[in-house]
């Protein structure tokens, strides 16, 4: 079972294994929240990367995960394409009682994010438990018309 939560992030350090689509959406998710966010990746996605020289908003180190990427973080989004490394991360994460969360398998993680929505200064979460996203998202949406 779950015990559904709305993390406070602001401040802490949030880690990013991976730096794709996926990456992205919880990348700008924690910056955000406003989440001292560190993204570890071999590359990034051209949205993620901009122009030379721009401020991102998030340390970038241009490399694969290593485990001592995890030392002081509050929390791990492991968000590479690779389910394997993302389950290793996490159980690292697990084992330095680290908060980790993998975008493609459930294994070794301590949460599961929530599809959100934010309405009227209101955020409305609704969870599937990772098996259903699309029906998630489309109760959002019934929110969202209703406008709180």
């Amino acid at each position: 079972m779950s015990y559904p939560v709305m993390l406070c992030v602001a401040g802490k350090k949030c880690l990013v294994a991976g730096g794709g689509p996926v990456a992205e959406r919880k990348i700008r998710s924690l910056i955000n929240a406003g989440a001292d966010v560190h993204v570890v990746s071999p590359a990034l996605a051209a949205s993620l990367a901009g122009p030379a020289g721009s401020k991102r908003g998030f340390k970038y180190s241009k490399r694969i995960f290593e485990s001592c990427d995890i030392k002081g973080a509050f929390l791990v989004i492991a968000a590479t394409d690779d389910k394997k490394v993302n389950s290793r991360i996490c159980l690292l994460a697990s084992k330095k009682g680290v908060l980790c969360n993998s975008v493609n398998t459930r294994v070794n993680t301590s949460f599961m994010n929530m599809a959100t929505k934010k309405i009227n200064g209101l955020t409305v979460a609704v969870s599937s438990r990772g098996k259903d996203i699309k029906k998630a998202k489309k109760l959002l949406a019934v929110f969202e018309k209703a406008k709180a």
